[in-house]
This record gives structure tokens, sequence and C-alpha cells, in this order.
């Protein structure tokens, strides 16, 4: 209706709260599962996560346009990023099912170096210096919200690093936080 390019991901996560495993089908069916993490594996995930407003957006649509007419024109290494990252997504419910929070971090990493190869739009020197200052304080890996190309990136930190990870971010100007988890979702009320 607006003629903005975008995904539905982040409307889903927002519906339905909690951490979830998303499933896009054919003719819009979309298929929620939730993933069930032990409490401790959860609240651990927590701890090591951070987030930071990294930068401006320009308009999301613009990149997801661009991503499309690279996968339409099978360019560059598109398509290939494409699959990887379904690949990296379904190992990463499991490996979050089991506990294995340090290999999420790394899948996390592998996810963001595929996510790279969409669109030349979705990075940019700011996000790429945020990105590599993270990592050398401590973080795994991490990602960019949405197409990319501004808004919030997350990390997913060591244990125990994810304040030399805040300190080195905070350096870059930026104001970390950390993360918790809404169970809940959306909710509406009238009065």
């Amino acid at each position: 209706e607006l003629g903005n390019f975008g995904g539905r991901q982040d409307q889903y996560a927002a519906c339905f709260g909690g951490i979830n495993y998303l499933e896009f089908g054919k003719m819009g069916k979309v298929e929620v599962s939730e993933i069930k993490m032990k409490e401790s594996h959860r609240l651990e995930l927590e701890k090591n996560l951070i987030m930071v407003y990294a930068a401006q957006r320009t308009a999301s649509g613009d990149i997801i346009s661009d991503q499309m007419e690279r996968y339409k024109k099978k360019q560059g290494k598109t398509v290939l990023a494409l699959d990887k990252t379904k690949e990296i997504a379904q190992e990463m419910k499991v490996v979050l099912e089991k506990g294995d929070l340090n290999r999420f971090g790394e899948l996390l990493d592998m996810g963001w170096k595929f996510k790279k190869e969409f669109s030349p739009l979705i990075t940019n020197q700011r996000i790429d210096e945020i990105y590599k200052a993270a990592l050398s304080a401590g973080a795994m890996g991490g990602k960019i919200s949405g197409a990319g190309g501004g808004g919030y990136m997350f990390f997913y930190c060591e244990p125990n690093k994810e304040h030399r990870v805040a300190e080195k971010l905070k350096s870059l100007g930026l104001e970390p936080c950390g993360i918790k988890f809404d169970f809940r979702g959306l909710r509406t009320w009238k009065i």
C-alpha cells in the first residue's frame, strides 16, 4: 500500500513476541514456530547480547529493490548468499534449542558476511567500522536490523565480555544497551 518494498519478519516478530522461527512459503503462507529454550540459556543469551543505534537508515525499500533486482538477474553472489542465509537460519534454530550459544554467535558472524552479499547498499564504512570494533572487543558475531543501510545493530558477545564490547562501542560515540525478549507480543486495548 505504501509502495515501499520490504520484508515481513519484523511485523511477525512484533506481533508474536518471543523467540520464533519463521517460515515464509508460497501464496503468502507463514508458519511461526516457537524456539523452545531452557530459561538459563535464554537468560545467558540476553546477558550476552548488546544493541546499538548505528546510523540513520535510508529508505529500506531501495535496498530491498536492489537486492531483488540482483536476485532476478542472478547477479554476483546474491543467490548463493540468500541460500546460505536460509541454511544458517535453520542451523540457528537447532543451536538455540540446544543452548549452544557460542555456535549461535559464530552463525551470526557467518550470516552477516552473507547478508552483505545481498546488496552493496546493506553496509557502509561506518557500519563496517562498528562491526570490526565490536569483534575486536569480544563480540562473536552480529547483525544489522531489517534491510540494512543503517538502523540498529546487535552483537552476541563471548560470555563475560559484553562489558568490553559495550565500552568499545561507547568509544565510537554509540550508546549500547542490553536486550530483553518480550514474550507477550502485540497487545491492544480499548478504553
